[in-house]
C-alpha cells in the first residue's frame, strides 16, 4: 500500500517516464495507459473482481491521483472493508504481474475467491471467534428451547432434509431478539444427497438470504452438530463439503459478526417445518408477512416456552 499512495508500483507509466520507447498500454485491455489508478480501479478487467468482494471504488473516483483516491475511500470505511479492500488491491496487483510475466490467464471468479480466503485467514488470526462470542453472551451450544438473540442480532435457524420420492428440502427462519419472524426461506430440489452437505447447503442459503436483506450481525442455529463443530473449527478439505465450509466462509466476511451454534432438534422447529414445507414445490419460496398459520403457531409456541 505504501508503493500504491506514492505512486511506485512498477506500473508502465510509470516505467515510461523513465525509459524511452516503451509502451505504457495496458496489458490486459489495450485502451489507456496502466497508470497505478488504472491498474486497480479503472482498467474494465476489475469490474467484475470489485463487485464480487462487493465493494463500490468507482462511487469516489478521486480524479487520477491515486492517493486521493486511497484516502477518499477507506476513510469511511469500517475495518473489514478496508481488509477487504487493501487484500483485493494485492491480489489484483498480484495477479496482473503473473499474467504479464508468466503468460497466465485472468480469471475474476480465481481473483475473487483468493481475496476471500486471504481476508477470511487474516480475520481468524485477528480475533478468536469463541472469546468473541462469549464476550457478546452467545453460548456455543442451546439444549434447551428456542432462545431469543442479543439486542441488534438476529437469528437465522436453519435445517434440512430428504423427503422420500421427492427430494431434498432445506429452510432457514430468521427471527428478531423480541422472538418475532422476519422472513422464511425454502429451497426444495429433486434428487438426494449426502445429509450432512445438505445441512452445510441450509446454513449457507441462511447467510446468503441475511445478506441479500442487508443484516450486519447474525447467531445461525443448526442442528447438525457435525457441521456446526466443523464451521466453529474453521475445518478446511478438498471433500465437497468443505468446499460448502470454503462458500460459507467467505460469506461470513460481509457481516459484522457471525456466530454458528448447535441446537436440538426441538428447538429448531420451525426450520424443520419450513424446510419440509408443504405443498412441496420444486424451486424456491420466500415469506414474510404471509407466513403460513402453522409457521406461526410454532414460532408463537417457542416464544411460550422461553
Amino acid at each position: 500500500m505504501w508503493q500504491l499512495c506514492n505512486n511506485a508500483l512498477p506500473v508502465k507509466a510509470n516505467i515510461a517516464a523513465r525509459l524511452r520507447g516503451v509502451d505504457c498500454s495496458c496489458p490486459r485491455c489495450h485502451f489507456e495507459a496502466e497508470s497505478c489508478v488504472h491498474v486497480l480501479r479503472d482498467c474494465g478487467w476489475n469490474d467484475d473482481v470489485w463487485e464480487g468482494v462487493g465493494l463500490d471504488v468507482q462511487g469516489m473516483v478521486g480524479g487520477g491521483n491515486v492517493r486521493e483516491w486511497v484516502e477518499l475511500l477507506i476513510r469511511d470505511m469500517g475495518e473489514k472493508e478496508r481488509v477487504m479492500f487493501m487484500t483485493t488491491c494485492w491480489v489484483i496487483w498480484e495477479q496482473r504481474s503473473k499474467m504479464v510475466f508468466d503468460g497466465r490467464g485472468w480469471s475474476c471468479e480465481a481473483i475473487v475467491r483468493r481475496v476471500m480466503d486471504i481476508s477470511w485467514e487474516m480475520q481468524c488470526c485477528q480475533e478468536d471467534k469463541a472469546g468473541a462470542a462469549r464476550e457478546r453472551g452467545v453460548c456455543g451450544r442451546s439444549f434447551g428451547g428456542w432462545v431469543r438473540p442479543g439486542a441488534g442480532v438476529w437469528k437465522i435457524n436453519v435445517d434440512a432434509g430428504v423427503k422420500k420420492g421427492l427430494g431434498v428440502g432445506m429452510g432457514a427462519v430468521c427471527r428478531d431478539e423480541q422472538g418475532g419472524v422476519a422472513w422464511a426461506v425454502a429451497v426444495q430440489e429433486e434428487g438426494g444427497r449426502d445429509v450432512a452437505m445438505t445441512e452445510a447447503e441450509a446454513l449457507y442459503l441462511g447467510l446468503k438470504e441475511a445478506r441479500r436483506l442487508g443484516l450486519r450481525n447474525i447467531i445461525i442455529e443448526s442442528d447438525c452438530l457435525i457441521v456446526v463443530t466443523d464451521l466453529q473449527k474453521n475445518k478446511k478439505g478438498r471433500s465437497d463439503i468443505c468446499l460448502i465450509y470454503d462458500d460459507i466462509f467467505r460469506i461470513s466476511l460481509f457481516f459484522e459478526s457471525v456466530v454458528f451454534t448447535y441446537t436440538s432438534r426441538l428447538s429448531n422447529s420451525l426450520a424443520h417445518k419450513v424446510a419440509h414445507a408443504v405443498p412441496w414445490s420444486i424451486g424456491r419460496q420466500f415469506w414474510t408477512d404471509d407466513l403460513p398459520l402453522f409457521f406461526v403457531n410454532i414460532a408463537a409456541l417457542d416464544l411460550s416456552n422461553i
